[in-house]
């Protein structure tokens, strides 16, 4: 037997499974987080306060090798924000890093302080992948 080989595969199992069990919150985590009473940030970007449950706004953004349209989006702060995503050539996608959200169908966000956030392609999608930026404008 080739201990060896052994050893790698057991290795490589151990960190596979302490990678998922570190990454994915349990289910408990999950209900403390939409009931707000978690103490560390939250991981889960469609929880949202009651208060702003109301006021939801829905932005259609269009993606397309290499642009978005429209490139700027505008929100006023504290809004409770869907925005939309139509891939119309490949999967793209909407990642803003300043907020921790990332999706290809749909991102959910309640808008934060005033300021000026950049977003980008998730997905490479080409050459120009580099190139497909826009930006999200908090008033």
């Amino acid at each position: 037997m080739n201990w060896g080989g052994l050893f790698g595969i057991v290795v490589l199992v151990s960190v596979l499974v302490y990678g998922w069990i570190a990454l994915y919150p349990s289910p408990v985590e999950v209900a403390q987080v939409i009931a707000g009473t978690s103490s560390t940030p939250s991981f889960i970007a469609t929880s949202l306060p009651a208060d702003s449950r109301s006021s939801l706004v829905i932005v259609s953004v269009e993606a397309s090798q290499f642009t978005y349209t429209p490139k700027v989006v505008r929100v006023k702060s504290g809004q409770n924000v869907t925005i939309q995503i139509t891939n119309v050539d490949t999967v793209h996608g909407l990642r803003i890093p300043a907020l921790a959200i990332s999706g290809t169908k749909s991102v959910n966000f309640i808008a934060p302080a005033p300021g000026t956030y950049e977003f980008s392609c998730p997905t490479m999608c080409g050459s120009g992948h580099r190139e497909m930026q826009g930006t999200l404008v908090v008033e």
